[in-house]
């Protein structure tokens, strides 16, 4: 049997089939005193909130059909449609709570070392530092946690991630669902007499928006996001 000084999972088992069994092997093959680099998403932002509403309206279209209506516009940035297959079309798309991974980290014999609470302009955690206002949209931020395996437990019942759709509970700021909910009901049913062409279009063009604030040094624009939407009421 292999094991190792040292485990990294960055960004992937919160898109497994079973989050939680993945970091329970993860801790399995790690030695006592061995560290882990993890990165789950984490719960609760207004992106992740968004990705929802886009992942349920283009539900039936296929990665085939994605490249195709990506390829009919024109000088496309190749990494709007990585996001488009990540986000849109990951099999499982899970996001996490602190308190939820924290919990199950020390039923399996792991401490924090260190929580990395910084990030590139774009992160969700970044974005957190622009102001109060701005940290309750993004929720939990990303999740990036160096542990220590302390000990070697064999009950490891207790306290596991949420394997649910979703994963964590989200709790969103109240002003994500005031501004948003509302709105993407009435455009989910007007999108329901569209084709597949149109609602690929409608969430490339609120998607391209939603990276531009992501990457601005400004607060979060909701008036940008909204007045895509309503053109598409």
């Amino acid at each position: 049997m292999v094991f190792f000084d040292h485990v990294f999972s960055y960004g992937v088992i919160h898109h497994a089939e079973n989050t939680d069994k993945y970091f329970v092997e993860l801790n399995r093959v790690l030695k006592k005193n061995g560290t882990m680099m993890l990165f789950l998403y984490g719960s609760s932002s207004i992106y992740f909130y968004l990705i929802r509403k886009f992942r349920k309206i283009v539900k039936d279209l296929s990665i085939k059909e994605i490249f195709k209506f990506s390829k009919e516009i024109k000088s496309i940035d190749p990494m709007l449609v990585y996001h488009f297959l990540d986000d849109w079309k990951a099999e499982f798309l899970r996001t996490y709570s602190h308190t939820d991974l924290i919990a199950r980290a020390s039923q399996l014999g792991l401490r924090v070392e260190k929580f990395l609470n910084r990030g590139l302009k774009y992160d969700i955690i970044e974005r957190k530092w622009i102001s109060k206002k701005e940290a309750k949209l993004m929720g939990e931020g990303e999740l990036r946690y160096i542990f220590k395996k302390t000990k070697n437990i064999k009950n490891l019942k207790k306290n596991k991630l949420p394997n649910n759709e979703v994963g964590s509970i989200d709790r969103y700021d109240s002003s994500i669902l005031s501004i948003y909910e509302k709105k993407f009901n009435l455009l989910e049913k007007s999108l329901n007499k569209k084709n597949k062409r149109e609602k690929f279009k409608c969430c490339h063009d609120i998607h391209k928006e939603l990276l531009k604030i992501m990457r601005s040094n400004n607060e979060f624009n909701h008036k940008k996001l909204t007045n895509i939407i309503e053109d598409y009421i």
